[in-house]
């Protein structure tokens, strides 16, 4: 199994994007084995292609992207068994607040965010809508 998700990750440049698709590799075989749920980080669209090419190379079905491609960049992708959906609400949290009066961007909110220590991989997107920012 080693051998092969080397020669299927030898083409990826990014350093980076080859930690995080290998790390997914064997998430993906501990699911396959055990009948775990797992849920990744937040993926850029090429590192979610990359994940879905893996799963359809192992023929892996039980999966769930979310939030969904059309309405987000960024996603995770829930693995599960075959007999345990489980709902995705649960392993993602959605958080919201008013702006009332104040000019606020995704700069200034992405910002905040990382100024506490949080890491880029653990929030999707920055979404403003006329109710305030929403961000996954």
């Amino acid at each position: 199994m080693q051998r092969d998700i080397d020669r299927i990750l030898g083409h990826i440049t990014d350093i980076d994007t080859k930690k995080t698709i290998k790390s997914f590799a064997d998430s993906l075989f501990v699911v396959m084995d055990k009948e775990i749920i797992y849920c990744t980080d937040f993926l850029t669209p090429g590192e979610l292609k990359y994940c879905i090419s893996l799963l359809n190379t192992y023929g892996f079905e039980d999966y769930i992207i979310y939030p969904s491609r059309e309405e987000c960049e960024r996603n995770v992708i829930i693995l599960h068994g075959n007999y345990n959906v489980p709902n995705p609400k649960e392993y993602i949290k959605i958080l919201s607040f008013k702006t009332e009066g104040t000019k606020i961007n995704h700069r200034d909110v992405l910002g905040a965010i990382l100024s506490l220590g949080v890491m880029r991989e653990k929030i999707g997107d920055i979404l403003f809508k006329k109710i305030g920012p929403l961000f996954f």
